[in-house]
C-alpha cells in the first residue's frame, strides 16, 4: 500500500485522536496557570518534645485495645496525642496522657486545611472523609485517608492527619479540567476494562505513528495544490518529531503501568497497648510499627524499640529491607517525582540497582523504583511533560508546549477538512 493511501485510510482516527489528546493535555498547564495554589506547602511545626509521662498505662486506662501509631499534635493551640487504631479509622485524639481518646479528626483536617489554605479564621463548609480511591480522588493522589474539607468559596483541601500533609488543592474549575484530562487524556471511562482501554488507546498511537510517518514520505512526493494542503504538509514536517515524541512516549508510558508489577499493599498490622509496656519508661516523640513491632521515635532523631537504637539511615534500611547505599531526599528528583507525593523520604539503593524510598514517619516503603522504572519516568517526565525545557521556566515551558499542543491540533483539524473535502469532490463526480 503506498505511503499516500496508508495516510488516507488512517486520517480520520489518527486526527480524532490527535484532537483529543491536544485539547485534554491542555488542560494540565491550565490547570497549573488557573487552578488555586496552597498559601504554605510546609507541614505545621512537629512537637520536639516526648510524650507526656504516663500514655502507656492512660491508653489502657481508657479502653484501647489496638493502635498502629501514637504521636503528639497541636489542636486548637495544645498539644495533644493523635492516636491511630486500624487503617481508614478517623484519628482519636486526647487532651492528656490519660484520656479520654475522642474522635477529633474533622477538626484535625480543618486545623490543617485552614494551615495550607492560609485561613486560620476561616469556616469550614464541608467534609469528606475519604477511605478508597474513586474517580473523584483517583489513585494517582497515592495517600489514603484523607479529608476533603471544602471552605465557603468551593476551595477545597484534601489533607492526611495521620500525616500531617497536604495532597491536594482544587476548586471548581480545576475540577472541570481535571475531569476533562481524565477522561480524554487517559480513557478512565474505560478503567473497568483494562485490557480494551490499553488496546484501543495503543492501536490509536501507532496510527498516529504509521500517519506521520505515512506522511513524512509524502512530503516529497509531488501532490496536490492548495494553500491549506500546502500548510498541511509542511506543517506536519515541522511537528514530526513532536508528535512522535509525545505519542511515543504515551504507548511506553501505557505499556509500562499495565506491564510493571502492581505495589504491595502496606500491612497496617495493630498491637494492644501491653506490647508498649518495654516503651513505657523511654522519652519518645512518636510510635509506629514496623512489621508488627512498635518503634519510637527519641527527641535525638534516633529510632528505639526497648532493644536496639538506630540512626535515622538505619532505619531506613531496615524497612528498605536491604543494606545499601542510603541518602536522604528532601525535594522531587527524576527517579521519585511530584506523584509519589511524600517528602522528605530516605532512598535506599540496594546491590541490584533497585532503589526504595522510605518514608520514616509512616515506617515504610512508599516507592520502589528499578532501572527499568527509572528509563520510563525519564522519559515520561523529560519529554512527554517537557521537563527537559524547565531551564526555561515553568511559565515559558508551558507556553512553548502549549503551543506546539495547538498547533498539531490546528494540524489534524486541516487535515480533517481535506478528508471531508475530497470525499465530498469524490461523491459529486
Amino acid at each position: 500500500m503506498s505511503g499516500r493511501r496508508l495516510h488516507r485510510r488512517l486520517s480520520v482516527w489518527a486526527a480524532l485522536a490527535v484532537i483529543g489528546w491536544a485539547l485534554s493535555g491542555l488542560t494540565h498547564p491550565l490547570m497549573s496557570l488557573l487552578g488555586p495554589r496552597a498559601a504554605r506547602f510546609a507541614p505545621p511545626s512537629p512537637v520536639i518534645g516526648p510524650l507526656p509521662e504516663g500514655w502507656a498505662s492512660g491508653l489502657q486506662h481508657d479502653g484501647v485495645t489496638a493502635l498502629s501509631g501514637l504521636r503528639q499534635v497541636i489542636l486548637d493551640g495544645e498539644v495533644v496525642l493523635q492516636l491511630r487504631q486500624t487503617q481508614g479509622a478517623p484519628l482519636r485524639y486526647a487532651a492528656r496522657a490519660s484520656g479520654p481518646y475522642q474522635d477529633r479528626d474533622a477538626d484535625y483536617a480543618a486545623e490543617l486545611a485552614r494551615h495550607y489554605a492560609g485561613r486560620e479564621p476561616a469556616r469550614v463548609a464541608s467534609f469528606e472523609h475519604i477511605t478508597a480511591f474513586s474517580d473523584r480522588y483517583p489513585s494517582v493522589n497515592r495517600i489514603l485517608p484523607v479529608w476533603r474539607v471544602r471552605f465557603d468559596d468551593g476551595l477545597e483541601l484534601d489533607v492526611s492527619t495521620a500525616e500531617g500533609r497536604l495532597v491536594g488543592v482544587s476548586d471548581a474549575r480545576r475540577r472541570a479540567l481535571s475531569a476533562v484530562f481524565r477522561n480524554v487524556h487517559t480513557l478512565a471511562p474505560l478503567q473497568p476494562w483494562p485490557w480494551l482501554r490499553v488496546s484501543l488507546m495503543l492501536a490509536l498511537l501507532a496510527a498516529i505513528w504509521v500517519l506521520a510517518l505515512a506522511g513524512l514520505r509524502m512530503l516529497w512526493q509531488r501532490g496536490g495544490q492548495g494553500r491549506v494542503r500546502r500548510l498541511h504538509r509542511w506543517g506536519g514536517a515541522l511537528l514530526f518529531l513532536p508528535l512522535l515524541a509525545w505519542s511515543g512516549t504515551g504507548a511506553l508510558h501505557l505499556l509500562h503501568g499495565r506491564l510493571a508489577p502492581a505495589a504491595a499493599t502496606p500491612d497496617w498490622t495493630t498491637v494492644p497497648p501491653e506490647a508498649l509496656t518495654p516503651l513505657a519508661a523511654l522519652d519518645l516523640r512518636q510510635l509506629w510499627l514496623h512489621e508488627g513491632e512498635v518503634w519510637g521515635l527519641d527527641p535525638d532523631g534516633h529510632y528505639q524499640n526497648g532493644r536496639q537504637v538506630l540512626s535515622p539511615a538505619e532505619m531506613a534500611q531496615k524497612i528498605a529491607g536491604v543494606a545499601g547505599e542510603v541518602s536522604l531526599v528532601t525535594t522531587f528528583a527524576p527517579d521519585y517525582g511530584f506523584i509519589n507525593r511524600r517528602l522528605p523520604v530516605w532512598r535506599v539503593t540496594g546491590a541490584d540497582g533497585q532503589r526504595r524510598f522510605v518514608d520514616l514517619m509512616q515506617g515504610r516503603v512508599v516507592a520502589q523504583v528499578s532501572a527499568v522504572d527509572r528509563a520510563e519516568l525519564w522519559t515520561f517526565t523529560q519529554i512527554h511533560k517537557w521537563q527537559l525545557a524547565d531551564g526555561l521556566g515553568r511559565a515559558a515551558r508551558d507556553a512553548v508546549m502549549s503551543a506546539f499542543a495547538a498547533l498539531l491540533l490546528a494540524l489534524a483539524v486541516a487535515g480533517l477538512w481535506l478528508r471531508l473535502r475530497r470525499r465530498k469532490s469524490g461523491s459529486r463526480a
